[in-house]
């Protein structure tokens, strides 16, 4: 008597189409997670270091004229030139930018009575996270803080007269949601002015 042998189909080594997919898929929708979380964690890190290098430059402001009377001749090349901005901002010998890419202007107004900072082309959760922080800035000597939808040329003087998204010092800290609405610019185009005294 002849064994007759079934032809066994046996794909127990390899997978189908629809496994495939649902394999692909799921690594789709873990991607897209970390792509987020990603993106959230670059976020923060710009907010932070952007926060660290406006400490760091009010700082150093603060120390290198407490014993003088004046903030005469303070401007962007006296800046770098007195190492007052971290390296990493310098793009020139007076070129000054954040870490969003946007210029950094520091200049003395009012005769040498005070300084102002100017941060043009924030991103908008970096604008509204600096203005929603400005009175731990420059150790109590902030007087004004002035968001502009489109950035800021460097004023020689304090404001005489404030608009809207321009605040005296009694006026803040502004709580987040109101920075935030202050600083919702067409763009990422925000612009930030703090004038210390």
């Amino acid at each position: 008597m002849k064994k007759r042998y079934a032809y066994k189909n046996d794909n127990s080594f390899g997978r189908s189409i629809v496994e495939m997919l649902g394999i692909l898929s799921i690594i789709a929708v873990l991607s897209i997670g970390g792509i987020d979380a990603y993106s959230k964690a670059m976020e923060k890190m710009v907010i932070d270091e952007t926060l660290q290098q406006l400490h760091f430059i009010i700082k150093n402001i603060n120390s290198l004229f407490s014993q003088q009377h004046s903030y005469r001749g303070l401007n962007n090349r006296t800046a770098i030139q007195l190492m007052i901005v971290p390296q990493k901002m310098i793009t020139s010998s007076k070129t000054i930018h954040h870490p969003s890419g946007g210029e950094v202007k520091i200049r003395a107004v009012s005769r040498g009575n005070g300084f102002v900072i100017v941060y043009n082309h924030l991103l908008r959760h970096v604008c509204a996270k600096i203005a929603s922080e400005a009175t731990n800035f420059g150790d109590g000597n902030l007087k004004y803080l002035m968001i502009s939808p489109t950035g800021y040329d460097l004023p020689r003087s304090f404001p005489i007269s404030l608009d809207n998204g321009e605040y005296r010092r009694s006026e803040l800290p502004l709580a987040y949601d109101k920075a935030a609405a202050d600083c919702s610019c067409p763009f990422d185009t925000c612009g930030i002015a703090l004038f210390f005294q």
